[in-house]
């Protein structure tokens, strides 16, 4: 289930929510996204980058914001991914 207006979506293992999002010159939309379990692990941070009309996950999970938000402004490195549920939260970001 997503929650637009708050940017969250509720997915079967955790939820996400976009926590940060910094526009770039040239239009890149650099999103840092929380993923919380709804088991007994902690919170972490996902850093994704939008080039080109492309969301591309970058490298590593941060367990603070602030060290999130770091990666996301600095990482160059690009990890792989297939996950609908964040895919279908940062569709919702894009028109920020």
């Amino acid at each position: 289930m997503i929650l637009t207006a708050c940017r969250t979506l509720v997915g079967d293992h955790e939820t996400y929510s976009a926590e940060y999002i910094g526009h770039r010159p040239g239009g890149t939309l650099d999103v840092v996204v929380s993923a919380t379990p709804h088991d007994h692990r902690s919170m972490t941070y996902l850093a994704f980058r939008l080039e080109a009309g492309e969301w591309r996950p970058l490298a590593g999970r941060d367990r603070d914001l602030e060290s999130a938000v770091a990666r996301a402004e600095h990482e160059t490195r690009y990890a792989g991914w297939d996950s609908p549920e964040l895919a279908a939260l940062l569709n919702t970001v894009e028109g920020s």
